[in-house]
């Protein structure tokens, strides 16, 4: 399985969004709130870290 780009959740195969770079680079994410959060460089805070 992959992990999210943004969020590190692991995305199970034919879920999530796949977006592919102009070099060629792909990146997964979880849902389109992780992209979109991911698109406009906000931090991702871990809530599961104590």
């Amino acid at each position: 399985m992959v992990e999210c780009a943004y969020s590190g959740k692991e995305i199970r195969p034919s879920e999530g969004i796949m977006y592919v770079k102009n070099s060629g680079e792909r990146l997964y994410f979880a849902s389109s709130k992780d992209f979109k959060n991911w698109e406009q460089n906000r931090k991702h805070s871990y809530k599961d870290q104590k």
